[in-house]
């Protein structure tokens, strides 16, 4: 099975704080120059990474669930740099690891 990455896609991060922080689908997708529809398979595809449901499309306006709440207000003060760095620091850690093992065998 192919394994993911630790960080989830900063796009669909991106896509679900805008819809997180926008009361409709349309706002967010045009405070990011995106279609609503690129929006909605974002947070769809975060949804998945995570297996959890972030916002409750039930209704209208669609609402955030508790886990979205809390994943928002995660992400608040997060840009792409961060998650970039974050991304950096994982696969040194992980390469300087399968070094560290490869010099024990």
């Amino acid at each position: 099975a192919e394994r993911k990455p630790f960080l989830p896609p900063f796009a669909a991060l991106r896509a679900f704080y805008a819809a997180a922080t926008h009361a409709r689908f349309r706002d967010a997708a045009d405070s990011l120059g995106v279609t609503e529809s690129a929006i909605s398979h974002q947070v769809k595809r975060l949804e998945g990474y995570l297996r959890v449901a972030l916002i409750d499309r039930s209704g209208a306006p669609a609402r955030l669930d508790a886990e979205g709440a809390l994943l928002a207000a995660g992400v608040a003060g997060l840009h792409e740099s961060d998650l970039e760095g974050l991304r950096v620091e994982i696969l040194l850690l992980t390469l300087r690891r399968a070094v560290e093992l490869m010099l024990q065998a």
